[in-house]
Parts: structure tokens; C-alpha cells; sequence
């Protein structure tokens, strides 16, 4: 687990919280470097590809708090075929961005020299687009599987990118759970 934070929030809490995890092999990476909303998420993948730290793995998972796996059974399909090289979602059919809240990907089908090239909008890199260029060979070459964001889970101004279907949905509803009730134990 990659954890940036600015302010108060000390590495105990995110090592808690790592521990509440129903796994046996969990790291925690710390920083107090959190550039924040899109670059924040975009920081994790790079540090983590400059360190190496995907080499040794067959898959690569990324997924924000808030994405959870109802029906893990297409995804798991996906993740036995050696054919296959990423699970993507595409944000808008006809464009190319490809949503960045959750990926799966062998190591080998990111271009991590591709972060970041994308136009700038406000100033910023825009992560989905960036995404595009990190996956483009296994999506040209035939090795990635993507779908379609479903229409139900945009934005009003469906400029927004939320995965939705297949089983895995991103939801902000349990944002607003209470802590406990996520299963993080409040502090």
C-alpha cells in the first residue's frame, strides 16, 4: 500500500489500517509527498515502477478505496489467460482514455516511460489520458481486455470516470460510511 499524506496523518494509522488487510504479504510505503488528486494517484504507480516494485509479480492490481469487487469471476477469468496482458475500463467509448481508479496489468504491459504525456489541462496531466499511452502496446497488440464504462455510473456532465460492471463497481456512497463500518477501525 502506497500511502501520501500531507498534515497529521502518521504512518501508525495507514500501518493499522495495512494490518486489518486479509492478507499476509503487505507493505507500506509512507510519504509526506502528496501532490494530490490526479497526480497523487499517478505518483503511486511511477514510484513504484521506478523502484521496481511490480517486477517480481505476475499482476499488478490498482484500485482507489472506494472500488470494490462484488464478482470477482470476469476479472479472474481474465488474470488465468496468458493471452491476456491488462483488464482496462475505458471511460468514454470512442475516446481514448482509459479510467485510472482501477487497473490490472502484468508488468510487462506498462510503459511506465508514458506517465504524464498527455495535454495538459489547468496545468495538470490528465491521468486517463496518460493511461492510454502506458497501455497503448497491450491495447494495439490485442492483449488487453477492455470494456465500457456503463452510462449509469457518470457524472451529470458525464465527464467523469467511475468503473462500473463486470462486477466491479466504484462507489462513493461507502465514503460516507463511518469508519467502522468500513472496517477501519476508528481512531
Amino acid at each position: 500500500m502506497y500511502a501520501g499524506c500531507r498534515g497529521a496523518a502518521a504512518p501508525s494509522t495507514w500501518a493499522h489500517a495495512l494490518a486489518a488487510l486479509p492478507v499476509r504479504n503487505a507493505t507500506l510505503a509512507w510519504t509526506r509527498w502528496n501532490p494530490g488528486y490526479q497526480q497523487g494517484a499517478m505518483a503511486a504507480v511511477m514510484v513504484a515502477a521506478c523502484k521496481g516494485w511490480f517486477d517480481r509479480y505476475a499482476w499488478v492490481l490498482r484500485a482507489n478505496p472506494d472500488i470494490r469487487i462484488e464478482d470477482a469471476s470476469f476479472l479472474a477469468a481474465r488474470l488465468r489467460k496468458p493471452s491476456v496482458a491488462a483488464v482496462l475500463v475505458r471511460c468514454r467509448p470512442r475516446a481514448p482514455s482509459i479510467c485510472t481508479d482501477f487497473s490490472a496489468a502484468r508488468p510487462s504491459a506498462f510503459n511506465h516511460s508514458a506517465w504524464g504525456l498527455s495535454h495538459k489541462r489547468n496545468g495538470r496531466v490528465n491521468n486517463e489520458l496518460s493511461a492510454c499511452h502506458v497501455f497503448r502496446g497491450a491495447i494495439e497488440g490485442g492483449g488487453a481486455t477492455v470494456w465500457n464504462v456503463d452510462r449509469a455510473f457518470r457524472t451529470v456532465r458525464g465527464r467523469s470516470c467511475r468503473v462500473g460492471g463486470r462486477g466491479i463497481y466504484h462507489d462513493h456512497a461507502l465514503c460516507r460510511w463511518p469508519r467502522v463500518a468500513r472496517g477501519v477501525a476508528a481512531t
